[in-house]
């Protein structure tokens, strides 16, 4: 047997799977179920079907390395709890995970998904993250190199000024955001406005320290910002005429910052 639909009944635990040696689909929505900790032997499931249950951590499954897709949206959990993931067990199956699905879950960090580094999907619409997660939000990001869909609709974070820039700048892979495309030019448009702001705040820069600072140091220091302003001119120009994505702020050596 490769496929279990055990969906939309009142199951509070999932006993004897361990002979389903070959289980490679698991369909298990829609339950009772508090934990995971009796799949943690079907080594062969690829798909795990879990929404619409009562389970407040995801753990237990360091044994399912070839799992693919984690569904787990829409746990029914007690008012202020949200969803926690165990950094061991997402580490374990990082390898091959490539879509996570954990909408409407409660979550507050997304720090413990900065291991899926192969992860090509992920839900994570309706929780909890707040403006203060984009640092861990952009950790996240720069380590799931292979990211195509992201979906944080409905998070506080949305409303943050600058948040669809900021996201785009954050991944250089990313091809929708929030159910919505991103083009080549767009990501285009908006690296060249942070190239530009660096330079302002470059160019500011040098002029204080010039105003606090004289001879010999003071001509060094004019020369090094000068060095640095022509690379950033050379980035922008190398820019010019591509509708292909660019590379993010991190690759190029420039320093991280939001779209103000």
């Amino acid at each position: 047997m490769r496929v279990m639909y055990a969906y939309d009944n009142y199951l509070v635990k999932v006993e004897h799977l361990e002979a389903c040696h070959n289980l490679s689909h698991l369909y298990l929505q829609n339950n009772e179920l508090t934990d995971m900790s009796s799949l943690g032997q079907l080594h062969s499931l690829a798909k795990l079907y879990l929404d619409g249950n009562k389970i407040q951590r995801v753990e237990g499954l360091e044994n399912l390395q070839n799992l693919e897709e984690l569904h787990v949206s829409n746990q029914y959990l007690p008012e202020g709890v949200g969803l926690e993931f165990d950094p061991k067990c997402l580490s374990a199956i990082s390898r091959n995970l490539v879509v996570l699905n954990a909408a409407r879950c409660g979550i507050t960090d997304v720090e413990p998904l900065v291991v899926l580094s192969d992860l090509r999907q992920a839900n994570l619409s309706g929780n909890y993250l707040q403006d203060e997660n984009m640092e861990s939000l952009e950790s996240a990001l720069a380590s799931m190199q292979n990211l195509r869909l992201l979906d944080l609709r409905e998070n506080p974070i949305c409303k943050t000024k600058k948040y669809r820039d900021n996201i785009i700048l954050m991944s250089q892979n990313l091809e929708e955001l929030d159910d919505k495309p991103i083009s080549g030019k767009e990501r285009q448009f908006l690296l060249q406005l942070h190239i530009r702001k660096l330079k302002r705040e470059q160019a500011e820069e040098r002029r204080q320290r010039m105003a606090d600072v004289g001879g010999e140091h003071d001509q060094m220091l004019l020369s090094a910002q000068e060095a640095a302003m022509q690379g950033l001119d050379t980035q922008e120009a190398a820019m010019q005429g591509f509708d292909t994505p660019n590379p993010t702020p991190m690759e190029m050596n420039l320093p991280t910052m939001h779209v103000g």
